[in-house]
């Protein structure tokens, strides 16, 4: 909105006064109606381009990943959200090589919480840290508190760029199937 209003501004500082020119004026008010359309345009398309965005990224994951109902259990308002990744294997690694896979996927990111073998080692268990999802914003007169599953949604992230595709490359993945723990609850709830 202020720059709408200090486009006029720019073109007649750049420009200098009218001295009578008739399109002055139109085109000034011109400006303005640009730079608000442009302006109207970036505040609803830019959201929209990065929420599609977001979906490819999911989407990209693949091995059977529900986008739809991550973001459902993405969209509960809970007072501390665990991440849960399991990813399943059409067969087991090799025997001898399951503790050098835990290994390496703490290596990869040493932030989990767990990493263990489920279901006859054809299912790898990778349990993250327990995240807060609410924040505060404000300055020193007030301060709002705010939802958010950002952490929890960049530990998803960092699994699917970080430790799918080198176990995918060692042992096939079919699931990839995701579930965020937690007491779910309007986050300004006193528990």
């Amino acid at each position: 909105m202020v720059l709408a209003l200090a486009m006029p501004l720019a073109f007649f500082l750049q420009f200098g006064p009218s001295d009578g020119d008739p399109w002055f004026l139109p085109t000034m008010v011109g400006t303005a109606l640009v730079a608000l359309a442009l302006m109207f345009g970036a505040a609803v398309g830019v959201p929209h381009a990065m929420a599609a965005w977001r979906r490819v990224r999911l989407a990209r994951i693949g091995h059977g990943f529900d986008v739809t109902r991550y973001l459902d259990l993405l969209a509960q308002q809970r007072r501390l959200a665990r991440l849960v990744v399991r990813l399943r294997f059409r067969h087991p690694p090799d025997p001898t090589r399951l503790e050098t896979v835990l290994h390496a996927v703490r290596g990869w990111l040493p932030e989990l919480d767990d990493a263990r073998w489920e279901a006859r080692n054809t299912t790898l268990v990778l349990i993250g840290l327990e995240r807060r999802t609410t924040d505060t914003y404000g300055n020193y007169t007030s301060v709002s508190q705010f939802f958010t599953n950002g952490p929890t949604h960049s530990d998803l992230m960092e699994i699917a760029s970080k430790v799918v595709p080198p176990l995918d490359r060692m042992a096939p993945i079919i699931g990839v199937d995701v579930d965020i723990e937690g007491m779910v609850c309007p986050f300004d709830e006193e528990a």
